[in-house]
């Protein structure tokens, strides 16, 4: 965390500098999503839809940093970090709707004991936010087009 609040994640950094292009995505998450999911009572669907557009264009490549992100976010013991890390879960599924089943399962195998643990230890207030990310996945989607 920086000093003025915001979290800095590069995803898919180049190891050299002629490779610049290849995978550079700087990602600012910024104190915003937490102001607005603090006042609100349901979930934020634009941070969603961002980390979707995200998985979406940038394939795999951003699914190791928000998966650890939202690990994170899921363990905290703040319910505006929670509530982040069921948004961040929302768009992780959307965003990876057209990859490949190799990748897709690779992000299964990477999610399913995370998911496992916050299911278990998430309290009963927040069933209603799962809810909505669910419905946030598959809203206005054909589900014929989800590869798996």
């Amino acid at each position: 965390m920086t000093k003025s609040g915001v979290k800095k994640v590069i995803i898919g950094a180049p190891k050299a500098e002629a490779d610049r292009n290849a995978g550079i995505v700087e990602w600012m998450f910024m104190d915003y999503f937490k102001t607005t999911c603090t006042y609100l009572e349901r979930v934020n669907p634009k941070l969603g839809l961002f980390v979707a557009q995200l998985c979406h264009n940038f394939s795999d490549l951003c699914a190791g940093p928000f998966i650890e992100l939202f690990e994170e976010y899921l363990t905290s013991e703040n319910k505006i970090d929670k509530k982040i890390g069921i948004v961040m879960f929302a768009g992780l599924a959307r965003g990876s709707k057209y990859w490949s089943c190799d990748k897709y399962d690779n992000l299964e195998k990477a999610l399913s004991a995370k998911l496992l643990n916050a299911w278990e230890t998430m309290p009963p207030a927040f069933l209603s936010h799962w809810a909505e990310a669910c419905s946030l996945i598959l809203a206005k989607q054909d589900i014929r087009r989800y590869k798996w």
